[in-house]
């Protein structure tokens, strides 16, 4: 009889991997029956104790054949961590009493994560997923470090995002890596800068949505639908915006894989489709043609160029920062997602992207809860350091403002070039705030003189002890505990300064680290000194720029308009940026921010729990707690529990530590005491503040502008010889380095004016100048009248001016005419009055005001009015007449019409020329007669010598003169006899002259009467510079033009003077060549009458 024998392959089974409250991988252990019937068994497991291992086996009874065997398949399940978790497990067998045990031995691991931060875009760092027992690192080779409770340690990496500009954003990487097979869920937030998680369904969102944009984990809802779309962000361009489908629309349909704890995914079925090209609907019902309309596609289409890829990723970030920054901390970071389940051997990838439009350091703290972990379940975290260095400025100049130009650095704003009659000129600026923060921008101005000042005594910058912003000035925290001791204030800063000397500080005296100090040395600029301006007000002596409102406040994403006014305090010759001033805005942050983070955070997350508010509390109160605590004196303080009285440190021990009360304390704490800000007297401010700490942005704008003595540019050069007015104020002209003692220069218009008309100068004086050659003929006369000119000016200045005109002399204004505006024609004077009185009638100036703007012109019509010469002024001995008068234009410092405002003054001199006609008389020589002469003492008289002639001769004796019109203008001349004077004659002629017979009948001129156009023709006589006619006619072999129909008119014009005595006497007679309104010439005939025949004359051709 054989009784059932069952052996285990092995009675020990060892578990070398297995995870607390995880079942471990099956194990086989073979069962064998060595006898030769089938035996029964079944297996009676314990039930696991609180740190024993559960088993499971398969199958848990059963039978084995004879002489057979049955694999059972072993599962433990370890109930926690342990070194090793034992569980002993009885195989009962049938009909045996005595039952068989299998102990099963585990090693059971615990939950343990690591984690990594990488950039975002690389690939996380790949590791062996097992537990760190049976994979060891070595130390400081770890591509990951274990998350454990508390604040991470030095050596971990920290979400630092390094430095990034405002309105962008930086991703990193949070990787999480599961070494175990247990599956845990997990939670991650930010301590005190979380990103604003907007409700879904408002405004913005919708507007974000419908313009193609999403950020990480934005969830949309489906149109009517009620489905739900994921979409995710990318940084690469996204295809279009599904828009108006003529066929159908797009409709997303859920679909669900089918393992369990999948998330649900979308689809979308496409309907029939509208293709533009063929105008029709594909895959529609029937095939029916539609009516073609537009869809907003192309509105939402993506950029194709890089640029504008970048663009759209730009607008999208900036989207996504408006509404995560949204609590207007300044910063904010981002995690998606926010918790999820971290699968056994699992990795998972946490984004972190930061945004900011503050500049400023971050530090906050990244709080990871990982259910699995027993400190987490207990109440615990792990806190990761999160670090942002953020530059740049949230408060900006928007583009296109006029005048300012952000090409430059700083940004200049031409405030434009004014006249002193215009006051002022305005300039508005605009200002926008990038933040979420509310910013209060105060603005100040500084002149160039204040900028530039070099005095010796100038000091540049300042240099002290200063703490830091959020740390406790232990100095004043001694002067403080000492106004509420016993003690004197000066044995507690001994004491104070002995801690700092020694580097013993409390645990809240804002320190980041144990290195650090709560005080630091500063250096920030001083203040420039006050200098007078060179431009200040007369009368104030305040800056001439100012800007309104000097303190605003912008709202959060908003803007404010600023007015820079530029006031016209003293005026420069020429406009080189001579009102150049600098504002400089700062801008802070409200009063009441830390209120409306408040709020913020308390609308933009939901309540805290009672244990969470507790924490925070107490984190909150730890530094009241600390000062809560009594005073100790540091005297006090022992490092050791003796009760023996340390021994007072001497002077001069030589111990390195200076006694209290010794010279070198009392000098450390007078120079700490001395470095805070100055008028604090009976205030203990031991350390000082540095200015300006709480500045958060700054703004710089060079204001340039300039304030001009107008000046119009008349349409002529310059007269060396034509004098202009001074200025009105020299020393205005002397700050841009112009010599006022130099004369000024100005253009000259010259008049033409002829006493006798001529006959073309009658038809066209209206016209302007006149030739006086006739047309087709010879154009010797040139200008005979030139009675109007036109006076143009032109603005160039760069800015409207503002002037009048009036007109001085012999002249009048006519008309003034100015381009897009009706001329204005001034009323003439009356020439008859002006001659009846004898002298010229006084004259009002024309009070209307004219503007020109820049490049304007502007033309007076000036006229020479010879009536309005005096009689006294004239000289009728004179061929030529010079009358002067000036065209003065006035600038009115004062837009009024009023003439005692202070005005500048501009001269355009103006010279008339009135010219008379005046003849000259030349004798065509004859040596044999003229020989008997006598030099003339006369001077301008011709004497013409006839000689001695027979009363009764058959023959006249005859001499010639030449008649020359020495003028351009038209000589209508007479011949007349004048009768004389005895006396006359022999002062004429010499001797003997006084019993002369004057007999006007003995002389008889060919032509007595005429019209001579001149200038008449002559020839420079070489050696003596006289200019004469051509006795004779110039030869062909000569070389010149051919003449003009009209050349001989200027000939000299020839007299004949034929002499016929009728006694034997002497004659002597007097003629003159009478010019109307002209200087005439006269000419003396003599002859001596004779009855002796030698005396008669015969001709030459005759004899």
């Amino acid at each position: 009889v054989q009784a059932p024998q069952l052996r285990l392959s092995t009675e020990l089974l060892h578990i070398p991997v297995s995870f607390a409250g995880t079942p471990s991988e099956p194990v086989d252990v073979e069962l064998f029956n060595d006898a030769d019937i089938p035996a029964t068994f079944a297996w009676h497991p314990p039930e696991a104790a609180p740190g024993g291992l559960a088993v499971e086996l398969s199958p848990a009874s059963g039978e084995v054949a004879a002489k057979g065997s049955v694999i059972v398949r072993v599962v433990a399940t370890p109930r926690e961590e342990a070194e090793c978790a034992t569980a002993d497990v009885p195989l009962q067998i049938s009909e045996v009493e005595e039952p068989l045990s299998l102990r099963v031995t585990a090693r059971a691991f615990g939950l343990e994560v690591d984690y990594a931060i990488v950039p975002g875009g690389e690939l996380p760092p790949e590791i062996v997923q097992q537990p760190r027992a049976l994979n060891p690192s070595p130390r400081g080779r770890s591509a990951s470090f274990a998350v454990s409770a508390g604040k991470a340690p030095k050596a971990a990496p920290t979400a630092d995002f390094g430095e990034m500009e405002l309105l962008k954003s930086k991703v990193l990487q949070l990787v999480l890596y599961n070494r175990s097979g247990i599956a845990s869920p997990f939670a991650l937030r930010v301590e005190r800068n979380p990103a604003f998680e907007e409700p879904m369904g408002t405004a913005k969102t919708g507007a974000l949505t419908s313009t193609g944009m999403s950020w990480p984990g934005q969830i949309v809802a489906g149109r009517g639908s009620g489905t739900i779309t994921a979409m995710t962000f990318q940084s690469t361009p996204q295809p279009a915006a599904q828009g108006r489908h003529l066929g159908g629309e797009a409709t997303p349909t859920r679909v669900s894989e089918g393992r369990a704890g999948s998330r649900n995914s979308t689809r979308c079925e496409q309907k029939p489709r509208f293709t533009p090209g063929s105008r029709k609907l594909i895959g529609g019902a029937h095939g029916k043609r539609k009516r073609f309309l537009l869809d907003d596609k192309h509105e939402k289409q993506a950029f194709r160029s890089a640029v504008g890829a970048e663009f759209a990723q730009q607008k999208a970030e900036r989207a996504q920062g408006a509404i995560a920054l949204q609590h207007g901390r300044g910063w904010a970071v981002k995690v998606e997602p926010e918790a999820d389940v971290l699968q056994p051997f699992g990795k998972t990838v946490v984004t972190l992207t930061c945004f900011s439009d503050l500049p400023g350091r971050m530090e906050d703290e990244l709080v990871l809860s990982i259910g699995g972990l027993r400190a987490h379940s207990e109440g615990g975290d792990f806190r990761i350091p999160a670090r942002l260095l953020s530059t740049g400025n949230p408060l900006f100049f928007p583009d296109q403002q006029v005048g300012l130009n952000k090409e430059l650095e700083p940004p200049r704003l031409l405030c434009g070039t004014i006249v002193p009659a215009d006051k002022y000129s305005t300039r508005p600026i605009k200002v926008s705030n990038n933040s979420a923060a509310k910013m209060a921008i105060t603005w100040t101005v500084y002149g160039k003189a204040q900028l530039n000042h070099k005095a010796e005594d100038r000091q540049w910058v300042n240099v002290a002890i200063c703490k830091k912003r959020g740390a406790e000035d232990p100095l004043r925290s001694a002067a403080v505990l000492a106004e509420e001791g016993d003690e004197d204030e000066e044995s507690v800063l001994n004491e104070a300064a002995l801690a700092l000397e020694a580097g013993d500080l409390p645990d809240d005296a804002g320190a980041d680290s144990e290195e650090e100090m709560p005080f630091k040395f500063q250096m920030w600029t001083q203040q420039p000194p006050q200098v007078p301006d060179p431009f200040a007000m007369p009368l104030t002596g305040d800056l001439p720029l100012k800007i309104e409102p000097p303190v605003a406040v912008l709202p959060p994403h908003g803007s404010a308009i600023f007015t820079v006014t530029m006031l016209a305090s003293k005026a420069t010759v020429t406009a080189d940026g001579h009102y150049e001033y600098k504002l400089v805005g700062k801008g802070r942050f409200t009063e009441d921010r830390e209120a409306l983070l408040a709020a913020a955070m308390k609308r933009g997350t939901s309540e805290t729990s009672e244990a969470e508010q507790a924490r925070l509390a107490s984190r909150r109160g730890s530094g009241d707690e600390v000062r809560a605590l009594p005073n100790l004196r540091i005297e006090e303080l022992d490092e050791d529990d003796s009760d023996a009285e340390p021994p007072e440190p001497s002077v001069g021990d030589g111990s390195g530590v200076a006694a209290r009360g010794s010279p070198e304390v009392a000098e450390l704490t007078r120079s700490l005491a001395e470095s805070g800000q100055p008028g604090a007297e009976g205030a203990a401010k031991p350390l000082a503040e540095q200015p300006d700490g709480d500045v958060i942005s700054t703004l710089v704008v060079d204001c340039v502008g300039d304030v001009v003595i107008p000046r119009l540019t008349v349409d002529k050069k310059e007269e060396p010889t034509a004098e202009d007015f001074p200025y009105l104020d020299p020393t205005e002209a002397e700050l841009d380095g112009t010599d006022a003692s130099q004369p000024l220069r100005c253009a000259m218009f010259k008049f033409t004016h002829s006493s006798v008309p001529h006959p073309a100068a009658s038809r066209t004086q209206a016209n302007g100048a006149t030739h006086g050659g006739a047309l087709m003929g010879a154009q010797i006369p040139g200008i005979v009248s030139c009675l109007k000119r036109y006076v143009t000016m032109t603005n160039r200045n760069p800015c409207s001016v503002v002037c009048r005109f009036r007109i001085e002399g012999p002249f009048r204004l006519l008309e003034i005419a100015q381009v897009g505006k009706h001329p204005v024609r001034l009323p003439a004077e009356d020439p008859k009055k002006t001659l009846k009185k004898g002298r010229t009638i006084p004259r009002q100036p024309p009070a209307q005001l004219f503007t020109l703007e820049k490049y304007e012109t502007v033309s007076l019509q000036a006229e020479f009015v010879p009536e309005l010469v005096p009689a006294s002024e004239w000289d009728h001995t004179k061929v030529d007449n010079m009358f002067t008068g000036s065209i003065i234009v006035e600038y009115p410092r004062e837009n009024s019409e009023a003439s005692d405002v202070p005005t500048d003054m501009q001269r355009v001199h103006l010279v008339a020329l009135s010219r008379r006609p005046k003849l000259r008389l030349v004798a065509v020589p004859l040596p044999h007669l003229d020989r008997l002469l006598m030099p003339s003492q006369e001077p301008g008289v011709v004497v013409v010598e006839f000689g001695r002639m027979h009363v009764e001769s058959s023959m006249s004796r005859r001499r010639s003169l030449l008649l020359l019109n020495v003028t351009n203008v038209l000589a209508r001349w007479q011949l007349v006899h004048v009768a004389r004077k005895a006396s006359v004659a022999a002062t004429a002629i010499g001797d003997g002259a006084e019993k002369a017979h004057d007999d006007m009948g003995a002389f008889n001129f060919d032509v007595s009467e005429g019209e001579l156009v001149g200038p008449s023709k002559d020839v420079l006589v070489p050696e003596t510079g006289e200019r004469m006619p051509r006795w004779m006619p110039s030869t062909a072999a000569l070389p010149h033009a051919l003449p003009a129909k009209d050349e001989h008119l200027f000939d000299p014009l020839k007299l004949t003077i034929t002499f016929k005595p009728k006694r034997n006497e002497l004659y002597i007679s007097r003629f003159r060549v009478h010019v109307e309104d002209g200087i005439s010439a006269d000419v003396i005939c003599r002859g001596q009458g004779s009855y002796d025949e030698e005396d008669d004359c015969i001709d030459f051709v005759e004899s």
